[in-house]
């Protein structure tokens, strides 16, 4: 049904000749495009019929990937995904600019051999907060370290391999929050079940949990982009621990604003887990 689905979106004729109205009628300067799904891949086709500049901002690996997601660790490619990818470079062929969040990007559809012509720049999402967070760092409360995940409660997102992470640790002198809502939830909380120290919130603005974080962690299982939790954390004064994945480590710097694991190794994040701790202990002593 997905494929199906996916099938009918690209060559969404009903998107086209709406767009394609609404440029003739208004005839703007620009035309800045962002993620075209749902809209279908005949838009930039017309945008380029009617001679107005166009941007387009990538966000994900969506004109590669069906899904959006590029898995750790799963990068083969079936038929299938090989013509997907085929049909959409031809689609979009080369706006005027392609703006990427992250080099990461950039890298990975210059790869493939997307937009050509295009010319090409990185433009962040927002500001890169790049100062020392760690050197002279202070718990909230001395008595617990508090850790905060916020995102979608997904397996891709690295949520139950954080949770079975935090079970081997051998101290209980922590909180971890997790905020977010999925498909996961329930697999998740009863995968944390007989850790008290797992406390979950649902779906709430970052905004609320950042003030009494020590530490946010990022634990992607899957080549992302641009998280904007890492922006508003470092906005906040709160270092990230994460993934060493696709353009996180574009946005952190090891041992300075963040650590950065190796992604699926759980030793690799409790050696973290495990310094911060110490590092905690030695300041209460």
């Amino acid at each position: 049904m997905r494929a199906i689905w996916r099938l009918l979106d690209i060559f969404n004729f009903y998107s086209y000749f709406k767009i394609k109205s609404i440029l003739n009628k208004e005839r703007p300067d620009i035309v800045y495009g962002h993620n075209l799904t749902g809209f279908g891949y005949l838009i930039p086709a017309t945008i380029k019929k009617s001679k107005v500049r166009y941007i387009q901002v990538t966000h994900d690996v969506v004109l590669i990937r069906p899904s959006g997601l590029l898995l750790f660790g799963k990068e083969k490619e079936n038929i299938l995904i090989k013509l997907y990818t085929l049909i959409t470079k031809f689609l979009f062929n080369s706006p005027d600019q392609i703006h990427f969040p992250s080099h990461w990007l950039k890298n990975y559809y210059d790869s493939y051999g997307f937009f050509p012509a295009s010319e090409k720049q990185v433009i962040r999402n927002f500001k890169i907060r790049t100062e020392d967070l760690l050197s002279r760092k202070q718990l909230k409360n001395p008595a617990k370290i508090n850790f905060l995940f916020v995102g979608q409660i997904e397996k891709h997102k690295g949520i139950l391999f954080l949770i079975k992470s935090f079970y081997k640790l051998r101290v209980t002198d922590y909180e971890l929050h997790i905020v977010g809502a999925g498909s996961q939830l329930k697999q998740a909380k009863q995968l944390a079940s007989h850790n008290k120290n797992i406390i979950f919130h649902g779906y709430q603005s970052a905004k609320k949990f950042l003030p009494q974080a020590d530490y946010t962690i990022v634990p992607s299982l899957c080549y992302e982009n641009s998280p904007t939790i890492i922006f508003q954390s470092l906005a906040a004064g709160v270092p990230v621990i994460a993934s060493n994945l696709g353009g996180i480590p574009e946005l952190i710097e090891n041992n300075k604003n963040g650590y950065l694991f190796a992604p699926v190794d759980k030793e690799s994040l409790l050696n973290i887990l495990k310094s911060i701790i110490i590092k905690a202990n030695e300041q209460t002593s």
